[in-house]
């Protein structure tokens, strides 16, 4: 299993700056990762959503799945829908660096992500980021063949 790590959590670098080698950045790094782990996380609030209106993603199969679910989504009265923007909660906070295909709130206030791939692999590979980075959140994820 495969998930993406936060590159700020750890770890630590010695620096040279005007020839007097400093370890600060270590320290400061390690600091940052014990404050996001105790906070959850979260990164603030996640960009505008965009109403599902981005550019083409992925090839026009992978795109079109994603449309389709998205006017799914807005047929039953989905708000906050999101295509191709960072992983956010329920109330709009990021809580990942991960992009999702598609993403909103259903009519009770659930989160959902919707993936598509054509591994599934890495179908699974997202659910496992999705989940990690919001326990609470609905994931759809949906495997379709490559084109030949």
């Amino acid at each position: 299993m495969t998930t993406r790590k936060d590159s700020r959590g750890s770890g630590g670098a010695t620096v040279a700056v005007g020839g007097v080698v400093e370890a600060a950045a270590g320290v400061t790094l390690a600091a940052n990762g014990s404050f996001n782990l105790a906070v959850g996380n979260n990164y603030g609030k996640g960009p505008p959503a965009n109403d599902g209106v981005a550019k083409p993603h992925g090839g026009s199969d992978h795109n079109a799945k994603i449309d389709d679910h998205i006017q799914s989504a807005k047929d039953k009265n989905a708000t906050d829908v999101r295509k191709n923007q960072v992983q956010v909660d329920a109330d709009g906070n990021r809580v990942g660096n991960n992009v999702v295909d598609a993403q909103y709130n259903d009519v009770d206030g659930v989160h959902n992500c919707y993936e598509v791939d054509h591994s599934a692999t890495r179908s699974q590979n997202h659910v496992n980021t999705i989940t990690k980075n919001d326990p609470k959140t609905n994931v759809w994820a949906e495997t379709i063949p490559k084109k030949k």
